[in-house]
Parts: C-alpha cells; structure tokens; sequence
C-alpha cells in the first residue's frame, strides 16, 4: 500500500483493526480514521481538517511505510529491593520537581512541551546502574502525593524523575479500537515499569518519548 498522507511533525501514527489513530502532540488529541483514507490521492474531509491543523501533513512523493503497528516487546521483570531505599533531600527534590512539572504538563496538554524536556534530560551523562533501586525510591514517596492518578501524570512523574537521577527511561504511548481506549507506561532497558498488570500487552505503540 502507498499513502499520500503521513503524520505532522509533532504526530504519531499506528494502525489497529483497519484504523488510522493519530496522537498529536502539540494538539493534545487523539485522533481514528479510516486507514485507507491516507492511500487515496484526494484526501477526504476528515483527512482535509487534519492536514489544517497540522496534525497530517502529504506526502511528496507518496510513501510505501509510515506508523506502526505493533505492540511492545519489553517485559515485566522489576523486583523491588529486599531493603527499603535511602530517601534523602535530594531525591525528595527530584521527586517533587517531577510531580510539579507532570501536573503542569497534564493540565495544559503541552506533550510537545514535556516531549523535548525528556530529550533535554536524556541527553546528559547516564547511569549504569539499573533503574529497579531508583523505581523502588519512587514508589515509596509516590503514595505521599495526593490525587492525579492516572496513567499519563505517573508515567510523566517516573520517567522525569528516573532521567534526572541518570536512569534509562522512555515514555510509551499505545491506542487500540473498537472501542478507542489509550495508555501510557514507562520503559526501560525494554522492561515495563509500574504497569505490573501487563495491561500494555493489549495495546498497539504509537509512540515513545
């Protein structure tokens, strides 16, 4: 298959059960199409409001691969310490810093925002110690910050706070149809974190920040 329209620069793209979902993150939305509308030369009008708000963007020349449609490959295998972690003022600092920045981040939508913040930290010197001592030092103060539990704040708090103690960590994004439904999670060194359930298993990636 060819398609004639791919994601916006700040948009993401994967296929599930015959749809197109969209993840804009400039625009804070999700958006499902058919998946066939992106093969056809003349766009239709779902496609046309989505190539005017940037969230599609055409294809010159068409292309044969855009998206994804896979689901993660990581594994649950985090263990917590047999011993309670050390929690002292710098990591309450960090800890504190990330819940901030994380409610700030889900109440404006600014996921362009909070994508290049990610970047930004990930390209300092990393650790080589395994992110599990660092999980376990989350968990404990995680509990001690009321409300906002949802998937998206705890994924933004976990993955800042891992990245500024030098840890690997990335944000995965996934969606499924029929009925829509979206979910987050972090990642790292291809092991899932805090999502112990292995509710991800059911999702389709779009992307990873």
């Amino acid at each position: 298959m060819t398609f004639h329209f791919g994601p916006g620069p700040d948009a993401y793209l994967a296929f599930d059960q015959g749809f197109a979902v969209v993840l804009d993150l400039a625009n804070n939305r999700y958006w499902a199409l058919d998946a066939d509308a992106l093969s056809r030369p003349e766009p239709t009008p779902a496609i046309e409001a989505l190539l005017n708000c940037g969230s599609l963007r055409a294809l010159a020349p068409p292309q044969a691969q855009i998206g994804q449609a896979i689901r993660s490959a990581a594994r649950i295998t985090h263990t917590p310490p047999c011993k309670a972690p050390t929690l002292d003022a710098a990591a309450w600092g960090r800890f504190l810093i990330a819940c901030l920045w994380a409610r700030w981040v889900v109440s404006t939508g600014r996921l362009d925002v909070a994508r290049r913040t990610l970047v930004r930290l990930r390209s300092r010197q990393a650790s080589t110690q395994d992110a599990g001592e660092a999980v376990a030092r989350f968990e404990q103060m995680r509990p001690l910050w009321p409300g906002d539990q949802v998937c998206l704040f705890d994924s933004l708090t976990l993955a800042r706070f891992l990245l500024s103690e030098g840890r690997d960590a990335k944000i995965v994004f996934g969606v499924r149809t029929r009925p829509f439904s979206a979910h987050c999670w972090v990642e790292s060194e291809q092991e899932v974190l805090l999502d112990l359930t292995g509710q991800f298993a059911s999702y389709v990636v779009i992307c990873r920040l």
